[in-house]
């Protein structure tokens, strides 16, 4: 709230240009110097991979942003198969990792105060944390449980919170979230030959997706799942394209519509279905777990470049992907979907 205010007076002062400006010089300049800083601190930032007992994972950010993760953090057990590893979310992806083998604790940030989460964390001793998302908080969460080597990237003036930074150049040099992800775990010595996705499908979400099924008529491998919405308007497909989508595949392969929509999207969905000449079910607001049981008994997913498509893709799922803006951090090369057997349909839409 107090950062909306300052953001309007500054507007209406004519001054939020200059102000952007100088945050920018100011970052750099601390990102530029902070080898410096830490090196007349005596920071050291000398990794001893046989000291390694506990590791913390952090990543902060969205669905497809988490499931991307997983298989750094699959490699992360596999390199050091007899170290803690702790991973760190919000309450909105946790689902996702519920379960996971290769994950010893998962945390939840929106469960514990500020000052709860960090005493927390430090009485944990880690060896090892690892921000895998450029973000101030992730590196300041980094830096305040006290681990002796932290790996990030060097972030609005938040590079001194760390001892190996990693330039953020994914404008710069494209490669998929999965490849970003593996190249901070890396930075500990990890490597993998598997690369796969990895989401969690608990019993309770399989017995909730068989009586969605059968209360709806809906045969598994029968239903094609499409999602409409997107965080970003600008790279929606039309709702009346989804709409002609989902009659043709009832046409021509038989394939009924579960129509998916966030918390936020049931009137786009609720649109989509009036648009349509053949008959749809809709799935709103649905905790992810109970969704990923339900995408997993579809034949195919369409939709657009959302965090739903990438839990499509780590189910296997075959995908039809639509992506609306090629920007390198927007783009099918960063955010397509991963794996074999998945389709792209690029339009720069701005």
């Amino acid at each position: 709230m107090i950062r909306s205010f300052i953001k309007n007076i500054l507007k209406r002062w004519g001054l939020a240009r200059a102000a952007r400006f100088l945050r920018a010089f100011v970052f750099g300049l601390l990102d530029s110097s902070a080898g410096a800083i830490k090196s007349c601190a005596r920071m050291s930032s000398v990794f001893d991979r046989t000291r390694v007992k506990r590791i913390l994972a952090i990543r902060l950010d969205r669905i497809g942003d988490v499931v991307l993760t997983t298989p750094a953090l699959r490699a992360i057990k596999e390199t050091y198969p007899a170290c803690r590893l702790t991973v760190l979310v919000r309450r909105s992806t946790r689902d996702l990792l519920l379960g996971l083998p290769y994950i010893d604790e998962l945390l939840c940030i929106d469960d514990f105060s500020r000052a709860y989460l960090i005493a927390y964390l430090r009485d944990q001793h880690f060896d090892v944390s690892l921000a895998f998302h450029p973000d101030i908080l992730t590196n300041f969460i980094a830096w305040q449980a006290r681990a002796a080597y932290r790996v990030g990237y060097a972030y609005s003036g938040t590079g001194l919170f760390l001892t190996r930074e990693i330039i953020d150049d994914r404008v710069q040099r494209e490669r998929h979230e999965v490849l970003s992800a593996l190249e901070v775990a890396a930075a500990i010595g990890v490597r993998t030959t598997d690369m796969s996705l990895g989401i969690s499908v608990l019993p309770e979400s399989e017995a909730f997706a068989a009586s969605f099924f059968q209360k709806n008529g809906l045969s598994v491998s029968g239903v094609v799942a499409i999602h409409p919405g997107s965080r970003q308007p600008y790279i929606r497909c039309q709702k009346e394209k989804f709409a002609q989508v989902a009659d043709r595949l009832f046409d021509e392969r038989k394939l009924k519509s579960l129509i998916i929509a966030g918390p936020k999207e049931e009137g786009l969905a609720q649109d989509v279905i009036r648009l349509m000449k053949t008959p749809a079910v809709i799935a709103s607001g649905l905790p992810l777990g109970h969704l990923a049981a339900l995408m997993k008994g579809c034949a195919l997913f369409v939709g657009n470049s959302t965090g739903p498509m990438h839990m499509a893709a780590a189910l296997k799922v075959p995908v039809v992907a639509v992506f609306g803006s090629s920007h390198p951090l927007d783009s099918s090369v960063a955010w397509g979907p991963w794996g074999q057997g998945h389709a792209v349909v690029a339009r720069d839409a701005g």
